[in-house]
């Protein structure tokens, strides 16, 4: 990776915060350490005064329930923020931390758990539900051993003799409010029905408001500068609107509580849908209809997908005015068959001339635009396995490609690509990396500058390094079409060869030195 002394002159987007980290694994301490010191951040293995941010996998080790209860100046950020953080910055893409944190860094105090409710009515129900949605968990209207957490109302009722018997953790509905107070996940066994009504009232007292963040702030004015917390990143309240789009790309972006990583689609079609995904049954406002009928006229026919994701398929494709049918061959023909965007040739439909094939990643691309997007607009809406699986893709093999300037969905989709080909994907870029791709239309203009860089995306830090370390530029194009495979092949090959020359010129210049002999004492 780029050593301290070749980062470009650039504003580091970490300069001023102090991260600290908890429940991570060696390795990806390391990394984010090494990535927070290349932003501009500063890293403290310990909990010390000046942390501004912690890193977390879950909210489960003793150094979490301290700053719970301690520290609510500071930020819980998820695992994967820095690499990503990082990943947009050395890409050339704006970074704004404060919106960044907010969009797709924060820890959501939910995630990982499936919680359940019970011996509470509406709208009191209604409202928590909407509460744990908001925040990464799942809620699950029945109880089971899957169930991690049940929230009552009362001790009592067919869900609390459950969990009674099974010995699963059922807490009073007082950990909800703690939770909302303190705006992150409370230890839950400290509002457990094994202690009393009075140790769960005297735990509540002791969980601070997120409100005193502004108060601690005060207390540490006296810190020196340099060792100072930044401002406090508060999360956003504003509304994102009602429609069922925006909704579904709030599914999206809140997945894995992080930025548009999967597809908009998948997440409808998931095993692991989310309860409020599988209960929806809201359509689009009337003012809405019009513009969201952006699939009226297709019929769909979906292969090799079982019959429940299609049913939870269904309402949103619907909506915008699409109709599902459940075979290739029945009264109605379908106009688009859809498969997976991994399906190989030789499992393909046979199919009329009538009817088109199109993936899962044609859905994502219209969601995502709210637009069909045809393949003349985008190679990603087609249908891609006769390249990516023939013959001349073997050039692929066990090459390592880093990427820059994606965004959205194509970028989602090349990462999920690249795997297809035999090659991996490097998310940052290094010195031995075998390419560097571009979107099509960003390595146009790279092509045309004259006399060094243009202003702008095309002067990010990884073409200006892929130039230096004489690995080879390509566009998107080439890897999505097998006419470019062979012209791919030349150019690694001849990078290999040149780096090799490179690397046994510089050991002849190190064996020619003379070596410098010591010297003995008399």
């Amino acid at each position: 990776m780029y050593s301290n002394e070749e980062q470009l002159d650039r504003k580091l987007p970490l300069n001023g915060l102090v991260l600290c980290s908890t429940g991570l694994s060696a390795d990806e301490q390391r990394e984010i350490e090494h990535k927070c010191h290349l932003m501009g951040g500063k890293f403290c293995e310990d909990l010390v005064g000046s942390v501004t941010h912690i890193v977390l996998d879950r909210p489960t080790t003793e150094k979490y329930n301290y700053v719970v209860l301690y520290r609510p100046d500071i930020v819980f950020l998820n695992r994967r923020f820095v690499p990503q953080l990082y990943e947009k910055w050395i890409s050339g893409d704006d970074v704004n931390v404060e919106v960044d944190i907010v969009t797709y860094g924060e820890y959501r105090m939910f995630s990982g758990y499936t919680i359940s409710v019970t011996n509470v009515t509406d709208p009191e129900r209604s409202k928590w539900i909407n509460f744990i949605q908001k925040h990464g968990g799942v809620y699950s209207s029945g109880v089971d051993v899957s169930t991690s957490i049940l929230v009552a109302w009362k001790p009592e009722g067919p869900k609390f003799e459950f969990t009674q018997r099974r010995k699963m953790l059922s807490v009073d509905s007082s950990w909800l409010l703690a939770c909302k107070r303190r705006g992150a996940f409370v230890p839950p066994s400290d509002f457990s029905y094994a202690l009393t009504s009075d140790e769960r009232a005297s735990n509540f007292r002791k969980v601070p408001s997120k409100n005193t963040k502004m108060e601690l702030q005060k207390e540490t004015s006296s810190i020196p500068k340099d060792h100072s917390p930044a401002p406090m990143i508060r999360r956003s309240t504003k509304s994102k609107g009602g429609s069922t789009w925006q909704s579904l790309m709030q599914e999206a972006t809140s997945a894995e509580g992080e930025s548009i990583e999967v597809s908009p689609f998948e997440i409808v079609s998931a095993t692991e849908v989310d309860s409020a995904l599988k209960t929806r049954k809201e359509s689009p406002n009337s003012k809405d209809a019009p513009e969201e009928l952006i699939l009226k006229g297709y019929v769909l026919w979906f292969k090799g997908y079982d019959s429940s994701k299609i049913i939870r398929i269904d309402p949103y494709l619907s909506s915008r005015g699409a109709k599902v049918v459940s075979t290739l061959d029945g009264d109605i023909t379908p106009t688009h068959v859809v498969v997976e965007y991994k399906e190989r040739p030789e499992n393909l439909p046979k199919i009329t001339a009538a009817t088109t094939l199109i993936t899962d990643w044609f859905l994502d691309l219209a969601i995502y635009h709210k637009q069909v997007v045809s393949p003349v607009e985008s190679r990603y809406a087609s249908y891609l396995g006769y390249d990516i699986y023939s013959p001349e893709a073997h050039i692929f093999k066990d090459l390592t490609i880093s990427l820059s300037c994606f965004q959205g969905m194509e970028r989602v989709h090349v990462q999920r690509l690249i795997p297809l080909l035999g090659a991996s994907v490097n998310i940052g870029l290094d010195s031995q990396d075998d390419l560097l791709v571009l979107p099509s239309t960003v390595y146009d203009r790279v092509q045309k500058e004259t006399g060094g860089s243009l202003p702008g995306i095309t002067s990010t830090a990884k073409i200006q390094h892929a130039r230096l370390w004489g690995i080879p530029i390509i566009p998107d194009k080439w890897i999505l079409d097998r006419k470019y495979y062979k012209k791919i092949g030349k150019l690694v090959s001849a990078a290999k060869l040149r780096r090799q020359k490179r690397t046994a010129h510089n050991n002849k210049e190190n064996d020619d030195k003379p070596r410098r002999t010591r010297q003995r004492v008399k």
